[in-house]
């Protein structure tokens, strides 16, 4: 199969981020060649001949051989198109509400979860498969209630996150 190239732009928040890309991009040094390239890195949308010009007075600013510094691709931006797995678990419990509420609570402490949503039970997940978001909802009354968590995300972090929760609510549920 005849392998492309691919400029790959990320931006990152914060340092814990820049370092799961940076873990990224080594793990796939193996599958292809991953190169970081040094430097200052532009974007630039014109027109061929303002390019030539730009070029011209860019190799005329550089020491040494320009031509080894300088490298332009012409490409064109591509939307990712990887679809988002989700999983959805349910429980039935003879718990009051309340009692469920906070073995929720102790499962999110556990999953390291951060909520996302104040007014909510949205939370981000971040593991080393990845970051998924969980969506919870529990509905009942009395001594009987419903529990339902959505999970969404990339790659290994949806299943993995899944198990975490039903090993925990799996026991409680009497599964």
């Amino acid at each position: 199969m005849e392998r492309s190239k691919y400029i790959v732009f990320v931006n990152y928040d914060g340092d814990a981020e820049r370092k799961r890309v940076e873990y990224l991009l080594s793990k796939w040094r193996s599958r292809g060649k991953v190169e970081r390239p040094k430097g200052i890195n532009a974007v630039m949308e014109l027109d061929r001949g303002e390019m030539e010009e730009f070029l011209r007075e860019l190799l005329s600013k550089l020491e040494g051989d320009p031509k080894e510094k300088v490298r332009v691709f012409r490409g064109r931006e591509i939307e990712p198109s990887v679809d988002t797995i989700k999983k959805s678990l349910e429980y039935e419990l003879r718990e009051d509400p309340k009692v469920v509420e906070k073995l929720i609570d102790y499962v999110m402490v556990k999953l390291n979860a951060t909520r996302k949503d104040a007014s909510g039970r949205v939370y981000d997940v971040y593991t080393r498969k990845g970051k998924a978001t969980i969506e919870v909802a529990v509905s009942g009354t009395g001594g009987r209630c419903s529990v339902k968590f959505l999970i969404s995300g990339y790659g290994e972090a949806v299943d993995f996150l899944a198990s975490k929760i039903d090993d925990e609510f799996g026991l409680f549920a009497g599964g």
